[in-house]
């Protein structure tokens, strides 16, 4: 039954997402990531209530529905943002890892609140109020001096705590 609901929950944030995407009320680099930020917020806290095999299992399930998504074109506010990218292959794979690299819950918590709300929020500031201002490269990706530092600020508190 929870693995029903987490996907349920899941698939409500995307549906939510798509709907917000497509009335134009959410740009789609805003809008992928008010999933990254909300599904990773919501899969922290997994192994509360769901077994590490389980928790390994939807990472998988999760891979593969972004990979069908992808190909049927049934996300556009995951798949249509104007860089090219596959973060959101990259994301059930760091959950499934996190997964089996740990059998502390706090620790798995932490490190997808880094991967959500760190990741999440930096992206947000960066592309918003960062690449106006001081910027630099990291291979073919640029990144802004504010949203490192945002990512630095939430890290830090995530680690704190």
């Amino acid at each position: 039954m929870a693995v029903v609901l987490s996907l349920g929950l899941i698939f409500i944030i995307l549906i939510v997402s798509e709907v917000l995407w497509r009335s134009q009320r959410l740009e789609p680099e805003t809008a992928r990531k008010f999933i990254h930020i909300f599904v990773g917020s919501f899969i922290a806290f997994w192994p509360l209530y769901m077994s590490w095999q389980t928790i390994q299992l939807l990472s998988i399930a999760l891979f593969a529905g972004v990979l069908i998504s992808y190909e049927l074109g049934v996300f556009g506010a995951i798949h249509q943002v104007k860089r090219r990218t596959s973060g959101e292959l990259w994301y059930p794979v760091g959950i499934g890892l996190s997964a089996t690299l740990t059998t502390q819950p706090w620790i798995f918590c932490i490190a997808i609140l880094h991967l959500s709300l760190g990741d999440g929020l930096a992206a947000v500031v960066g592309t918003k109020w960062g690449l106006k201002g001081k910027k630099y490269q990291i291979g073919t990706h640029t990144k802004s001096f504010l949203g490192s530092l945002t990512f630095l600020i939430v890290s830090s508190g995530l680690s704190l705590l």
